[in-house]
């Protein structure tokens, strides 16, 4: 165990809901869009994000009624 993406007990792990990705994903006129958007920054630069198998297929399965089988591929490829 350890490896550069390992968490042990002084490093903080954001762990981040499904609402937060569709309002960036789908939502750009969102009135919380702009502060969404800083706050997924943040997590990217200080590399402590995280979120749960769950969110990942909540968010694919809110997703499915908008885009076709080659865009949700390229979702889940891009996602991590």
């Amino acid at each position: 165990m350890g490896g550069r993406d390992a968490v042990d007990a002084t490093t903080s792990l954001t762990v981040i809901d499904t609402t937060v990705f569709i309002i960036d994903l789908r939502y750009k006129r969102d009135r919380y869009f702009a502060a969404n958007r800083a706050f997924l920054d943040w997590i990217a630069q200080a590399r402590n994000g995280a979120t749960t198998l769950f969110n990942l297929l909540e968010v694919g399965g809110i997703l499915s009624f908008n885009l076709n089988e080659k865009q949700l591929q390229e979702l889940f490829s891009y996602f991590p």
